[in-house]
C-alpha cells in the first residue's frame, strides 16, 4: 500500500518536475514528497533529522555542529550500521525528511522501507562519503 503510493508519486515527480532521476527527489523535494505521502497513506507520519538531535529546540542546523541523540535513535531502532559509528553519523550535514509507517522508514528511493533509517540511501551516501574521507585522512 505505502510502497505503491511512493512509486506512483515518485514517478509523477520525475515526470512533472522533469527530474533526471528518483534520487533528485531526495535532494531538495523530500519535505514536500514526505508530506504528500503522509496525506495519501493513513497512519503514515513524516519525520526528519530534527526529531533525533540532542538540541531539539534548535532543530537540524546542517553545519556540522548537530549531534544525534543516541537514546532517540535507539527508540527508532536506528543506530548507524557497521562499520559506521556515532562519530561518523555526527558529521552528516544533509537534512532529510522521510516517512515512518508501521515500524519502518520510507522515502522516494526506498518504497519498501527499512527498519533503520540510516539504511535509507540518503543517509547511506552521507555515511559512505564521510567514512571514505576519514580513511583518506588517516592515510596521510
Amino acid at each position: 500500500m505505502i510502497g505503491e503510493a511512493i512509486r506512483h508519486l515518485r514517478n509523477h515527480y520525475v515526470e512533472i518536475e522533469q527530474l533526471p532521476d528518483i534520487r533528485s527527489i531526495n535532494n531538495g523535494l523530500c519535505v514536500t514528497f514526505a508530506e504528500e505521502i503522509e496525506y495519501m497513506v493513513e497512519g503514515a507520519e513524516h519525520t526528519s533529522n530534527d526529531f533525533f538531535v540532542v538540541e531539539m529546540d534548535e532543530g537540524w542546523n546542517g553545519d556540522g555542529s548537530d549531534k544525534w541523540d543516541e537514546k532517540l535513535l535507539l527508540e527508532a531502532n536506528s543506530l548507524p550500521p557497521a562499520p559506521y559509528t556515532m562519530e561518523t553519523a555526527n558529521q552528516i550535514q544533509g537534512y532529510h525528511r522521510w516517512i515512518q509507517f508501521n515500524g519502518k522508514h520510507y522515502d522516494a528511493e526506498c518504497p519498501d522501507g527499512v527498519v533503520n533509517f540510516f539504511e535509507l540511501s540518503f543517509f547511506k551516501r552521507w555515511l559512505e562519503a564521510i567514512h571514505e574521507e576519514d580513511k583518506k585522512t588517516q592515510r596521510h
